[in-house]
């Protein structure tokens, strides 16, 4: 079985000095069928800007080494939370050019560019209108995650290119500030994007559920709102310890798998939920 994975952190692990312990080490994920992997840059939650901004050029700098010597091959970089990149909305080009393809405008708090799920709530700012349409420009895809309501609908109208979600839940089956309203679901259907569905517990389950029956009812509710073409898994491995049960690494596929097929999805359904899905986006929108 292939699959494909929207979103991960391996990067920022590997920064830390931790790669051997990472669970979505591109050699393991290979090894477990994954096809293409998304691997996000991330400055931190902590530190000054200068600190968060060296954190990130250092990670796009390690996946441009990796890719050079084959660790990288079938991986796309990506940006969570692109204020934190030398130059904000004016580095975008740069990033680009040394292979960032997808970009968040935030994460969890408030920044330059907006705001984030777990901030005040404000929408998005001249500096993130600005980013949002040189991603446009660049063919850079624009990642939704984590971004506070108001930042979503205003990025989403003005964006010029691709959109996704790359690691979000369903509201209506697990309340949670991160995720999806049926609204910006079915939002991100209309354009044409993508929505990566999580393993990380405090999106999906709570402690002690069943991991991957609760993963499967999340796309399942993207699905009943459309969204049977735009929908498949954005991991969010080595971005949190709080895993469910079961689901824990690359090696655990096919749990996932299995959960699909219990409530009904055939395996054509089951395959385009796990890899066909992000492949086609990725395929349709140009960014490999």
């Amino acid at each position: 079985m292939i699959w494909a994975d929207a979103h991960t952190d391996v990067l920022s692990v590997a920064w830390e000095g931790h790669l051997s312990a990472a669970r979505a080490h591109p050699v393991s994920m290979r090894g477990a069928g994954c096809t293409l992997q998304v691997m996000a840059a991330f400055g931190g939650d902590s530190g000054s800007p200068v600190q968060r901004e060296e954190r990130m050029r250092a990670q796009v700098a390690l996946f441009g080494r990796w890719r050079a010597q084959g660790l990288a091959s079938g991986a796309l970089l990506a940006l969570e939370d692109a204020s934190c990149y030398p130059g904000a909305e004016c580095g975008l080009p740069d990033a680009y050019a040394r292979g960032v393809r997808m970009a968040s405008l935030t994460w969890n708090g408030d920044n330059a560019f907006g705001g984030g799920c777990m901030g005040d709530g404000r929408g998005l700012t001249a500096a993130g209108l600005r980013a949002v349409r040189q991603m446009g420009r660049l063919g850079m895809a624009l990642d939704l995650s984590h971004a506070c309501p108001a930042t979503f609908a205003r990025a989403l109208e003005a964006a010029l290119g691709p959109i996704l979600v790359s690691h979000a839940g369903v509201e209506a089956v697990y309340a949670h500030p991160r995720n999806l309203t049926k609204w910006q679901v079915r939002s991100i259907i209309v354009a044409g994007g993508f929505i990566g569905v999580p393993r990380v517990s405090t999106l999906i389950v709570p402690y002690g559920g069943d991991g991957a029956a609760q993963w499967a009812r999340h796309v399942e509710a993207i699905c009943r709102w459309g969204g049977e073409r735009a929908v498949g898994l954005g991991s969010d491995l080595d971005g949190s310890d709080a895993l469910p049960g079961g689901i824990e690494g690359p090696n655990s596929i096919g749990k996932l798998e299995s959960a699909l097929a219990d409530i009904g999805f055939s395996p054509g359904r089951r395959q385009a939920v796990l890899a066909g899905n992000l492949l086609a986006f990725i395929e349709r929108v140009h960014l490999m």
